[in-house]
């Protein structure tokens, strides 16, 4: 999973009012494109972003392999592929997120379903399930998206999770799997549950309950309660998806 995942500076009390207006508001400025199913130009463009920010632990893992895995996902009909474009509409940012079903979610928050491993099979086509496990498996933005737009690779990906999660009618579950030291202690710092490691990986699993913020301190809590609200807002009026 990429190595930029949820590096940002947690704010303070006092700063979260103005860090939600940079980081969390809903995405109006950026265009985003839902990677389909026979875009092959838009398929490689997007697979070829994540292989050159992102370093796999597998370095026999090639372009090609990953634009198979991709089109495997994308053979679930989910929205599993989102590319984030400037306003040049060049790719500056990607994100992978996988709807699981709840055996597929089991079984790798047990450490036994690598993500490799996933197939269209594990992938929950139900738009209308009662709960979510959403697992992001990437997310990658060039060095200069950061320069141009504050707070982009956070906003597109909450816009990504809204696509495949309305909290009005569902419960949601967030979980990556991970090995890197700075990434892992931001997500123990946003109380993200560690799970075991991967089989044959120094990797484990973490993740988080979006629908109960109650489970959270008193400091964590505001973040995920402004991030439900970010969510929501997709949801409360017709949205150009």
């Amino acid at each position: 999973m990429s190595k930029g995942l949820l590096l940002w500076r947690f704010p303070s009390k006092s700063d979260l009012a103005g860090w939600v207006q940079v980081r969390l508001r809903p995405m109006s400025d950026e265009a985003v494109v839902f990677v389909q199913r026979g875009d092959e130009k838009l398929l490689r463009d997007f697979s070829q972003h994540c292989h050159e920010i992102v370093q796999d632990r597998d370095v026999s893992f090639t372009l090609n392999h990953r634009i198979k895995l991709y089109e495997r996902w994308l053979s679930s009909g989910q929205p599993c592929l989102m590319a984030t474009m400037d306003a040049s509409k060049a790719l500056i940012g990607a994100s992978v997120v996988l709807p699981l079903t709840f055996d597929a979610y089991r079984d790798f928050s047990s450490g036994q379903l690598d993500a490799l491993d996933i197939e269209s099979f594990h992938i929950d086509a139900d738009d209308d399930a009662k709960e979510r496990y959403l697992l992001v498996d990437m997310w990658a933005f060039s060095p200069h998206a950061f320069e141009t737009s504050p707070g982009i690779s956070l906003r597109s990906l909450i816009r990504h999770v809204a696509k495949l999660y309305n909290p009005y009618k569902q419960k949601a579950i967030l979980l990556c799997s991970t090995g890197n030291r700075p990434l892992i202690k931001r997500l123990m710092h946003l109380e993200f549950e560690k799970g075991p490691k991967h089989r044959g990986a120094d990797e484990s699993v973490y993740s988080a309950n979006l629908s109960n913020t109650g489970q959270y301190s008193e400091e964590i809590r505001p973040y995920y309660e402004e991030l439900r609200r970010v969510i929501r807002s997709y949801h409360q009026q017709p949205f150009e998806w």
